[in-house]
């Protein structure tokens, strides 16, 4: 029983050992499972040069920056793989192209461009906007690209001069932007693309605005409440025998201030078809005293010609006499 117990341990073990050996084999000749590929990195960066036209009516503004990228993939352009998000019209010089120290290859673009803005007037005049432009790559999805912000070069130069506005903050930010669709391909249900965005914002100069744009109307008010005051005591009434003639300069005030604000507001045609705003009707807002002297005119023209022909035949008579 011992030499048999024996032999069978020594089977045992080779039949153990041929196991080991072929699965040591097996896992040798099978390569190793690993993950999906790391998609590329380009680090970008923005300068923005100006920033002009903030037109409110129209729903827009208009840029110019410099826009460039960082990648180790020499055939990586961003001047041809990008699009700017909500432009109307966008003009792009051709690149400067350089290797960095560290072996990246340097691509950057000028950019000038005009985007579409939503301006929040709430609170004019002590409003706060935030501009956005907004760069996302449009032939490679974030399986093969991702964006990647430049803080430390990205800026703008402090000599923009945007007149009634102060640059508070600006701050650049990279995400994936995820769409509902597969574009027709029929495969996968949503992608992502690679979005580079830079948000400036601006604070507009309320105190000198407030005061010259309301001014005149705080001076109607007073004249208003000045003439509510008057006439609820009979006794001033009595002491104003003009009363009347006071609301009428009350009345052709508010409507002298109302012209003013049209008539300094300047809209181009093109930004009164595209916010939908009918051109404004500047004889509504004039006077009385100067609408009825339109009126008033023809007349008075003719009295003066009767008092000329008046004039005449008194002349005539007297010569004859």
């Amino acid at each position: 029983m011992d030499y048999k117990s024996q032999y069978y341990n020594i089977l045992s073990l080779i039949f153990l050992g041929c196991i080991f050996t072929s699965s040591a084999s097996y896992a040798q000749d099978v390569p190793p499972v690993t993950g999906d590929k790391a998609p590329e990195v380009a680090e970008v960066g923005i300068y923005v040069t100006n920033i002009f036209d903030l037109n409110f009516p129209g729903g827009y503004f208009k840029a110019a920056f410099w826009l460039w990228s960082k990648s180790k993939n020499k055939d990586y352009a961003i001047e041809k793989e990008i699009e700017v998000i909500g432009a109307r019209d966008i003009k792009i010089d051709n690149p400067v192209i350089m290797v960095t120290s560290d072996g990246r290859y340097y691509r950057s673009v000028k950019i000038t461009t005009t985007i579409n803005q939503n301006w929040d007037i709430r609170a004019y005049p002590f409003d706060v906007q935030h501009i956005k432009i907004a760069v996302e790559s449009t032939t490679s999805d974030v399986s093969l690209l991702k964006f990647v912000p430049d803080n430390k070069s990205s800026g703008y130069d402090p000599s923009i001069a945007l007149v009634g506005w102060v640059f508070t903050n600006m701050e650049v930010e990279t995400y994936p932007h995820a769409y509902k669709t597969d574009w027709g391909m029929g495969s996968v249900p949503e992608s992502a693309y690679s979005r580079f965005t830079t948000t400036i914002t601006l604070k507009r100069s309320s105190s000198r605005i407030f005061g010259t744009a309301f001014l005149g109307f705080f001076v109607a008010d007073v004249l208003t409440g000045t003439t509510l005051i008057v006439e609820s005591f009979a006794s001033t009434r009595r002491a104003i025998p003009f009363i009347g003639r006071l609301n009428m300069v009350v009345g052709a005030l508010f409507g002298a201030v109302g012209n003013k604000y049209l008539t300094t507001y300047h809209f181009h045609p093109g930004d009164l078809k595209a916010a939908k705003i009918d051109k404004p009707n500047f004889g509504r807002g004039l006077p009385i005293s100067a609408q009825r002297r339109s009126f008033l005119k023809p007349r008075w023209n003719h009295d003066r010609q009767e008092r000329t022909n008046l004039l005449k035949t008194q002349c005539s008579g007297s010569c004859c006499l």
